[in-house]
């Protein structure tokens, strides 16, 4: 045997180690990039749902949050858990359905404090599942919203979760809300679908959401390779390969291992923050690494090319060393090879599988069709039982087949399979197949073996369910459209009916005869259905035809539309019919239907239009219409719906549109009338068909008056609200004026006692003077207060308003700066008013200082009294007023004016637009008062730049003016007293001044602190008693019972009242009672002197 030098047997061997080094290098190269790829891919997917995920949650509790929050929300709410009355829980469900459609929640209820469900938006009133009732718990404990996990709470439940926020809860502290809100989100409508969206094209890839549950792993979706999943599939979490289990147990980033399948993935685990959710995006090892392994072959191909080059190389120069050797050998392998390709050629060239065995049933050779059918290759096959390669069973019973070769070697006879017969491979593949069998004999004719011969017959049964496939929905098809087909043969004169066309015609069998076909129609059609037939054969005519048969089966009338072509070269016709009675009668009734719609629509009353939707043409009107909008019948089809509507066109086309898609029908606009105005309309429209075109209807009714009426309504609730606002101001500026009299009453009078004992010289007077100052500075802001709350008591008299105002006029002139004219006008003949001068007088002194600010460069105040009668019209359109006759007084200036804003506050109590120390705000807030506790309106109108009025209403009365009250003279206010006065008051320091002013004045003089007291002072008092000054309001007893009591002890008792806020105790609404002799606190001690001395004279 020739050898190869070792030199070149060495290079060879080192040029192949090189090529095998390098392409196991390339290969690992190749593996490492595509799988960074597949792990790039896997963590960007991650990533992005785990923050969609906590992102989804996080708005749920942020919802849930928001309401919680929400004072208004937790307002009704915990009223509606202590007095749950249908209204209120009409407009829980209501808002409840609101946020539904807003945020697409699955259901909201609202829970009590014990986690029963007291209100649900779908009617669900279960009790809460563990999940949840331990959601509920902890935000009931913690005082701030939670999320529950998601759960079934039974079987046919969509998996949800729920968002718990406790209602009526304050800042972090627990244990005070009354109840729960739920906002219930199901996984369908958001998690389930963004789980299983996957950002690029995959067969295998998908994501899965996972919890530990005890030992086990339970998976929270639906998953793409298995059904019926989400909260029920559960794998053990010693599965150790299974990504969930890792992720499970806290292991995190990228992973190899088996999915629930079984299958190696590559997996991204991660857990979802603030959850017990764990999630796993993966994709299958096979279809990530796919291209890797593509070009795996692709370099193991290469590396053997270079390996085969060289060998062929080697062998090159082999044969160069060895060709002699070689020749011989090479030509006795190409006589083997050849004999050994025919045979093969022979048997592997046949399309069926071929198995051949020996006389004990043992495969011996297996041709290629046979190794793909069977599912084994020759090698494996070869020694086994032909029963353990070639398993057979009845496709119906799935019971065992007996194996024909068995048969072949029993009984020595070509055997074939019965049908319905299967081939199953090893892995469990199965094919419907047909054999046959046949016996090997020796040269002595004993049988050696056995040949099986068969094929698979998936093909032949694909095409025949298809073929019976396809004929069933031809026939279906015909059924459903009512059609159905037929042939006629001229040469045979039969006629072949589909079993549609037979039941449309409503004759059997299959064939017919022409006399059979010809006496269906009636006999008026018949004429026609000839010349149709003649056209078709003769002259090629299109035969499309409409006719009429009597059926014979039940003798109904039918409609019938035939269809047919002539083939010429066969002579035969092929025609389809149809039965076409109900759209006959269809179109019947939309004729008539469209016949009373144009009858509704010209006699209707009221206005209609009709519009093309695709045009906004006005295509037809009623007289109504016309009558209506002024024009013409012929202009008012010629214009556009968006000449009479004033909306813009892409408004007017998208109501159009949601007319047509039935989202809505009914519309506020405003149109526009021939003579130009415009007016306020409800328009009420529908689609509808007329003469096969789609058109919008539109009823349309004038609500002008309407609108104007509502329009009026909202003015004058927003005038009660301004009202209610101001009275809720004014009793509180009432309470706080009577506590501030009482405080005030020591400090000015004891000041005046003080003042009146220093000598002139004293230069501790002046300190004395500034005390009063500002007592009397306070005591005029008490009284605005009281003024703007309509608590002060008025003492009202019969007046001439006219008069008043002229008389004031003359002080108001030398109060004003010099360069603002007043001018005065008053009418004629004006009735009297019941007010009270001082009060009326500090109105108008008000409105003018007012009026002058705003004219800091000079202009002219303009006062006004006249008669007016307010009728029922201006009283619906001004809260609170009654029709009647009043007396105005109008003071308006020229000055800068004020903005709407302005306006709406102008009577607050502090409100001001001057500079900061140049006004209490308290002037039109007291003039405000003082009118409306007189039973009077004020009003204001202005525009900005364009100077202001200010309008008074006083009821008029018809009474004599009142005579001027006489002044007590100043000698008689000090003369010396001898009288025995009771002295009856709470407050400690207004009581010992009241009792040393009259102690100083020479009275004999009791006191007490309360009616009590007093009456038991009374009791055991022997010496006499003249009067009784007592406070109003007190604890226990008021000064007007006290007297009552009082004057029983002591019949002609007299009594004086003395308060700083009477409430309604000696007066009415603010007006002394008839004959009550009243001081208001803060008093001078010369007043109080001066009344009681007038009251003891009385």
């Amino acid at each position: 045997m020739t050898t190869v030098p070792r030199g070149l047997l060495a290079a060879f061997i080192a040029l192949l180690l090189l090529a095998v080094i390098g392409g196991a290098w390339f290969f690992r190269s190749q593996e490492r990039q595509y799988r960074h790829q597949a792990d790039d891919q896997l963590q960007s997917v991650a990533r992005l749902k785990n923050n969609q995920i906590v992102n989804w949650r996080q708005e749920l509790l942020a919802d849930a949050r928001a309401f919680a929050d929400n004072p208004f929300v937790a307002k009704n709410l915990v009223r509606w858990f202590a007095a749950p009355d249908p209204a209120a829980t009409a407009q829980i469900l209501a808002w409840f359905g609101g946020l539904r459609q807003q945020y697409g929640y699955a259901d909201l209820q609202l829970l009590d404090a014990a986690g029963a469900v007291r209100l649900s938006l779908s009617g669900n009133n279960e009790a809460l599942a563990p999940e949840a009732r331990a959601a509920f718990e902890q935000a009931m404990r913690e005082g701030r919203p939670a999320l529950s996990d998601l759960h079934r709470a039974h079987p046919g439940e969509s998996p949800h979760l729920g968002a718990f926020a406790p209602i009526g809860a304050k800042g972090d502290r627990a244990g005070i809300a009354v109840g729960c809100l739920v906002l219930r989100s199901n996984a369908d409508s958001f998690l389930y679908p963004m789980i299983q969206s996957w950002p690029v094209a995959s067969r295998t890839a998908e994501t899965l959401l996972v919890r530990r549950d005890g030992n086990d792993v339970l998976f929270l979706n639906e998953l793409r390779h298995r059904r019926d999943t989400a909260l029920q599939l559960r794998i053990p979490m010693a599965n150790v390969k299974l990504p969930a289990a890792m992720a499970a147990a806290g292991k995190q980033g990228l992973i190899d291992g088996r999915d629930y399948r079984g299958v190696e993935v590559i997996a991204q685990v991660s857990a979802i923050p603030d959850s017990p959710w764990f999630m796993v995006a993966k994709v299958d090892a096979d279809e990530a690494l796919i291209g890797w392994r593509r070009q795996a072959w692709y370099i193991i191909g290469l590396t053997l090319a270079i390996g085969l080059c060289l060998t062929a190389g080697l062998g090159m120069i082999w044969q160069r060393y060895g060709k002699k050797h070689y020749q011989a050998a090479f030509r006795a392998e190409a006589e083997r090879r050849e004999a050994e390709a025919r045979y093969r050629t022979t048997l592997m060239s046949v399309g069926d599988g071929v198995i051949a065995c020996d006389r004990e049933g043992r495969v011996k050779l297996l041709n290629p069709m046979a190794e793909i059918l069977t599912g084994w290759s020759q090698v494996e096959a070869c020694g086994r039982p032909v029963e353990e390669v070639f398993v057979i069973v009845n496709e119906d019973t799935r019971l065992p087949v007996e194996n024909p070769v068995t048969r072949v070697l029993r009984e020595g006879i070509v055997v074939g399979l019965a049908n319905h017969t299967s081939l199953i491979t090893p892995d469990g593949a199965e094919f419907p197949i047909a054999d046959s069998g046949a016996p090997i004999f020796d040269d002595q004719h004993e049988i050696a073996g056995a040949v099986l011969v068969f094929r698979d017959q998936t093909e032949d049964r694909q095409a025949e369910a298809a073929l019976r496939r396809i004929t069933h929905l031809l026939q279906r098809a015909e059924e459903m459209a009512d059609m159905g087909c037929w042939e006629f043969d001229f040469k045979t004169r039969m006629a072949w009916a589909s079993p549609s066309a037979r039941r449309i015609y409503g004759l059997s069998g299959e064939t017919w005869t022409i006399e059979d076909v010809q006496t269906l129609p009636l006999p008026e059609h018949r004429p026609a259905l000839n010349r149709a037939l003649k056209g078709l054969v003769y002259d090629n005519e299109e035969y499309d035809i409409q006719f009429r048969i009597r059926r014979p089966t039940d003798g109904a009338l039918v409609d019938i539309r035939s269809q047919a072509e002539y083939n010429q070269d066969e002579n035969k016709i092929f025609g389809v019919i149809q039965d076409i009675t109900e759209q006959v009668r269809i179109d019947a009734a939309v004729r008539e239907s469209e016949a009373r719609y144009r009858s509704l629509f010209q006699s209707n009353h009221a206005v209609m239009l009709l519009v093309d939707p695709d045009t906004g043409m006005v295509v037809d009107a009623n007289p109504a219409a016309i009558r209506y909008y002024g024009w013409s019948r012929e202009d008012l089809l010629d214009k556009r719906i968006g000449e009479i509507n004033t909306l813009s066109a892409e408004e007017i086309g998208a109501a159009l549109a949601s007319v047509l898609s039935g989202q809505r029908n009914s519309f506020e606009f405003k149109h526009r009338l021939a003579d130009g105005s415009v007016r306020d309309v409800e328009v009420y429209s529908g689609s509808l068909q007329v003469a096969g075109k789609v058109r919008i209807y539109s009823i349309v009714h004038d609500v002008t008056d309407r609108k104007q009426a509502e329009e009026q309504r909202e003015r004058l609730q927003e005038q009660l609200l301004q009202a209610q606002k101001l009275e809720s101001v004014g009793r509180l500026a009432g309470g706080v004026a009577h506590d501030l009299n009482n405080l005030l009453s020591p400090i000015l009078g004891y000041s005046d006692v003080l003042l009146m004992d220093l000598p002139e010289t004293d230069v501790h007077r002046k300190y004395v003077q500034y005390i009063i100052q500002a007592g009397v500075r306070a005591r005029d802001l008490v009284r605005q207060l009281l003024a703007f709350g309509r608590k002060q008591t008025l003492v009202v008299e019969t007046v001439d308003l006219s008069e008043l105002a002229a008389g004031f006029a003359h002080l108001l002139r030398r109060t004003v700066r010099e360069d603002i004219a007043i001018e005065m006008v008053a009418a004629p003949g004006t009735p009297t008013v019941r007010v009270d001068r001082g009060q009326i007088e500090q109105v108008i002194m008000n409105l003018v200082v007012n009026a002058q600010d705003a004219m800091p460069q000079g202009g002219r105040i303009v006062i006004e009294t006249a008669q007016v009668d307010l009728d029922q019209e201006y009283a619906d359109s001004h809260a609170g007023v009654q029709p009647g006759r009043y007396v105005q007084l109008a003071v308006s200036d020229t000055g800068c004016g004020m903005t709407s804003e302005v306006r709406e506050q102008i009577f607050a109590p502090f409100f001001t637009t001057k500079e900061k120390g140049k006004g209490t705000g308290l002037g039109l807030a007291t003039a405000y008062g003082i009118v409306k506790q007189h039973g009077g309106h004020i009003w204001v109108y202005s525009e900005a730049d364009q100077g202001t009025i200010f309008k008074i209403y006083l009821p008029a009365v018809e009474s004599a003016i009142a005579p001027k009250p006489v002044e007590v003279a100043e000698d008689e206010e000090h003369a010396p007293a001898s009288a025995a006065v009771m002295v009856v008051e709470d407050n400690d320091m207004v009581r010992q001044l009241t009792v040393d002013v009259l102690n100083r004045r020479g009275y004999t003089v009791l006191e007490a602190p309360g009616g009590a007291e007093c009456l038991e002072l009374i009791k055991g008092h022997a010496g006499p008693l003249d009067l009784l000054l007592t406070d109003v309001v007190m604890p226990e007893m008021n000064g007007k019972a006290l007297y009552k009591k009082a004057v029983q002890l002591r019949p002609g008792l007299k009594v004086g009242y003395m308060s700083g806020y009477t409430e309604n105790v000696i007066a009415s609404r603010g007006v002394l009672d008839q004959g009550v002799n009243f001081i208001q606190k803060p008093f001078a001690p010369k007043n109080l002197a001066a009344k009681v001395r007038e009251v003891l004279a009385s």
